[in-house]
């Protein structure tokens, strides 16, 4: 407790900044990058998120941003089909729950509406930094009226998960995989991840 009101302290000068925003040139890929122009680490997430969020209600002409994490693995039809069922004229917050009980999207599977995002920029004065980031948003929303939708997920977290009797119609009904596995020092995320790919590529690709 003492540790978050020093947060909100040191942090209390940035509640209105939003960080610059620019294209990358610092990974060779063939996919665009962004870098947001701010310290990276952990109690600064919130304002990366703001950046890209600036960046998206400015620079693209798209109805919804997901984001997620790297120790995850998304079936982009799946999730087009599932975001298609949403009107991208309301207010839509949604995702995956963090953990059991929690009311908010935990960073990993996170779906926001334009105007959602609009509503953060908005009101971003009023995001708790002494609140880890992505509980701090659903707060945000709570006060500003908005209702958090549960959107399903799939947890592989080690191989016995891949002998599941219902791993197929888990790997059918679900667009998000998360595969966080094994320990700080010694992450078996991509390996897992290559062990499910091969799992769908036999059942039917990207479904």
């Amino acid at each position: 407790m003492p540790l978050a009101w020093l947060d909100r302290f040191l942090l209390l000068p940035f509640r209105w900044y939003i960080p610059k925003i620019s294209r990358s040139e610092l990974l060779e890929i063939e996919e665009e990058v962004l870098h947001t122009h701010f310290p990276d680490s952990y109690l600064n997430f919130q304002w990366k998120f703001l950046a890209l969020l600036k960046y998206f209600l400015e620079e693209t002409d798209f109805d919804f941003i997901f984001s997620t994490t790297t120790s995850s693995m998304i079936k982009p039809f799946a999730l087009q089909r599932l975001v298609s069922k949403f009107n991208p004229e309301e207010n839509i917050y949604a995702g995956v729950k963090p953990y059991e009980g929690a009311n908010f999207a935990g960073g990993n599977n996170r779906l926001l509406s334009r105007s959602a995002a609009n509503m953060i920029i908005e009101n971003r004065w009023r995001i708790d930094p002494g609140t880890i980031e992505d509980k701090a948003m659903g707060e945000l929303f709570s006060k500003l009226g908005v209702q958090f939708i549960e959107l399903p997920s799939l947890n592989i977290t080690d191989y016995e998960g891949l002998n599941s009797p219902t791993l197929t119609e888990d790997l059918i009904s679900n667009f998000h995989i998360r595969v966080k596995s094994g320990t700080f020092e010694e992450r078996e995320d991509v390996l897992l991840m290559h062990a499910i790919e091969q799992r769908l590529s036999e059942i039917g690709g990207q479904l």
